[in-house]
C-alpha cells in the first residue's frame, strides 16, 4: 500500500498543516507515504523537513497537463491518492482515470451543490470522500455525484502530547498582557480574512457594557491568506487580508487596554493556553481544527451556528451564535464574563469530548483502514 497526498496550496492554514501532521503520523506507522506539492511552499518544505518523499507540482490550477502527467506516473495498483482541496480533486480524478490507483478526497470545506456535467465527470471518479461533520456528510450524496456508501465520516485527530494547557506559557502571556486574575481572555487564532469573522469579533468590543469590557481582553493572532508565492519564496498576501490587518491596528489604538494583535504563531497551543475562551467567528467552517485544539487546551468556545461547528459544540460544549453578528458574539462574551461556572463547565465537557473522539490513538486507525480498503479494491 502506498499513499500519495496531493496539496498544491501556497497557504499555511489548518488544512495545509493537517496534511503535514497526517503524513508524519502515517510515516511513523511504517506507511509508504509521499506528498505532491509546489516547490517553495510551506507544505513542500514541511514534507522535506519530515523526511517524506516530495513530488514537485507546477501549479495549483484545476487542470494542469504537466501535473496530471507527473501524478499519473505514480498511479499504480495499490496506490491511494489523497486530495484535500477542490482544485486537486480535478487533478487527481483526471490523473487516476484508467489506472488501478484509488482516489480519496478529504472534504474540508463546507459543501455546495456540484451537479453540473463537469462535476459529474470529476466527482463520480472519487472512490471515497472523507468528511468530519456528521450533519454535513449526510448531505453529500444529494449535493455531489457521490454515492452514500462512498462517504466516510470520522473526525480530525490531534496529538494530546502537543495540545494541552501549558501553565507556564499561560502565566507568561497573561503577565505580558497585564491580565488580572478576574479578567477573561477571549481569542481568535487563524487567518486574517474577512470570512473568518475577525471584524465581527473585534467589533463586539464596542457593544459590551462598560463593566464587562473592563474585564475583557481580546486577542487576535494570525496572518492574511496567501495569494501566491514569489520566485524567491516570499508570500504575496491577499489584499482583503492586508486591509483587515490595517483595520485591526487602528482598533488597537482605539482599545489599547482590551485588544492585542499578534502575528502568526508557530506554537498556537501556547497562546491557546493563555485564553479562557476561544472564538470561532467564521461565517461557515467545516469542522475547525482550532476548535479541537483550544478544547484540548482547556478553553470554552464561542462558535458560529453554521457548517460543522454545531457538531463540535453540541451537548453544552460551548455557545453557538449567529454568523456575521457582532451583537451575538458580544452577548455570548457577556454570558461567559458574568457566569464563571458555566464557562468552566463548558470547557471541562469540551475537553472530555475531544480527548474521547479526536486523538491520534482513536482516529489514525480509521485512516489506515480506509487506505487498506481502497488499496485492495
Amino acid at each position: 500500500m502506498r499513499v500519495l497526498h496531493v496539496c498544491r496550496s501556497a497557504g499555511w492554514g489548518g488544512l495545509e498543516q493537517y496534511v503535514g501532521f497526517l503524513v508524519r503520523k502515517l510515516k511513523e506507522q511504517g506507511i509508504d507515504v509521499s506528498v505532491m506539492a509546489i516547490p517553495g511552499t510551506r507544505v513542500y518544505e514541511d514534507a522535506i523537513a519530515a523526511g517524506v518523499r516530495v513530488i514537485s507540482a507546477r501549479s495549483n490550477k484545476h487542470v494542469d497537463i504537466a501535473d496530471i502527467r507527473t501524478l499519473r506516473r505514480f498511479c499504480t495498483r495499490g496506490t491511494v491518492v489523497h486530495t484535500h482541496e477542490r482544485r486537486d480533486v480535478w487533478l487527481a480524478s483526471l490523473a487516476c482515470y484508467g489506472t488501478r490507483a484509488s482516489h480519496v478526497y478529504y472534504a474540508q470545506m463546507v459543501p455546495v451543490r456540484k451537479r453540473d456535467p463537469w462535476h459529474w465527470l470529476i466527482y463520480r471518479r472519487i472512490d471515497a470522500v472523507h468528511n468530519s461533520s456528521p450533519s454535513l456528510a449526510s448531505s453529500l450524496p444529494t449535493l455531489w455525484h457521490v454515492p452514500a456508501e462512498r462517504v466516510w465520516t470520522f473526525g480530525h485527530m490531534r496529538d494530546r502530547s502537543e495540545f494541552f494547557r501549558d501553565e507556564g506559557a499561560r502565566a507568561a502571556w497573561r503577565r505580558e498582557w497585564g491580565v488580572e486574575d478576574n479578567d477573561v481572555v477571549f481569542g481568535l487564532i487563524g487567518r486574517i480574512d474577512p470570512q473568518k469573522g475577525v471584524r465581527e469579533f473585534v467589533t463586539a468590543l464596542t457593544l459590551l457594557s462598560d463593566d464587562v469590557r473592563n474585564k475583557v481582553r481580546c486577542i487576535v493572532a494570525g496572518e492574511p491568506s496567501i495569494e501566491r508565492m514569489n520566485a524567491d519564496g516570499t508570500p504575496v498576501y491577499e489584499q482583503a487580508g492586508i486591509d483587515l490587518v490595517q483595520w485591526l491596528q487602528e482598533r488597537v489604538i482605539e482599545f489599547p487596554n482590551q485588544l492585542v494583535v499578534l502575528p502568526f504563531q508557530r506554537k498556537p497551543v501556547e497562546l491557546m493556553s493563555a485564553l479562557d475562551v476561544f472564538v470561532m467567528a467564521t461565517y461557515a467552517e467545516m469542522y475547525a481544527f482550532t476548535v479541537l485544539e483550544s478544547m484540548m487546551a482547556g478553553c470554552a468556545v464561542i462558535g458560529t451556528n453554521s457548517g460543522g461547528t454545531p457538531d463540535q459544540l453540541g451537548e453544552d460544549r460551548g455557545i453557538l451564535v449567529e454568523p456575521r453578528s457582532a451583537e451575538a458574539i458580544a452577548a455570548a462574551m457577556t454570558t461567559y464574563v458574568r457566569n464563571t461556572e458555566l464557562r468552566k463547565q463548558h470547557a471541562e465537557k469540551a475537553r472530555e469530548w475531544v480527548l474521547k473522539n479526536h486523538t491520534t490513538e482513536n482516529v489514525l486507525p480509521k485512516y489506515i483502514d480506509l487506505y487498506q480498503r481502497l488499496s485492495t479494491k
